[in-house]
């Protein structure tokens, strides 16, 4: 217990020195999720997806499993964290954006065979 107040404390010294560090709201996320208060996780989560959604895929991961663990979130509100991870995902392997993606593969770009779900 006493390495993660050490954390806790660092992170929060961190972010009051710059509040829109999206790794310290993750890392923040994981101690309040260790903790087992999954609220306060997902809204860490959540602020870090929030600055910095289209490449922050430990965060949106990390939403995730915290949204399995609360009672209150949509079906729909799951399924959209999920879609949106998916995308992060595939950038982050890919090196291309989902939206990228998709254009390409609809014919609308270079380099990317026609046709093909992309949905």
């Amino acid at each position: 217990q006493g390495r993660l107040d050490e954390a806790m404390a660092a992170l929060q010294k961190a972010l009051k020195s710059e509040p829109s560090y999206p790794d310290a709201l993750n890392n923040l996320g994981v101690l309040y999720r260790d903790e087992g208060q999954m609220a306060l996780a997902l809204e860490s989560y959540e602020r870090s997806l929030k600055i910095s959604p289209g490449c922050n895929t430990n965060a949106a991961h990390n939403r995730l499993l915290a949204m399995n663990y609360i009672r209150d979130k949509s079906a729909a509100a799951v399924f959209d964290a999920h879609r949106l991870w998916g995308h992060a995902f595939f950038a982050e392997i890919t090196g291309i954006s989902y939206a990228e993606h998709a254009r390409r593969c609809r014919g609308g770009g270079s380099g990317g065979g026609g046709g093909g779900d992309d949905g």
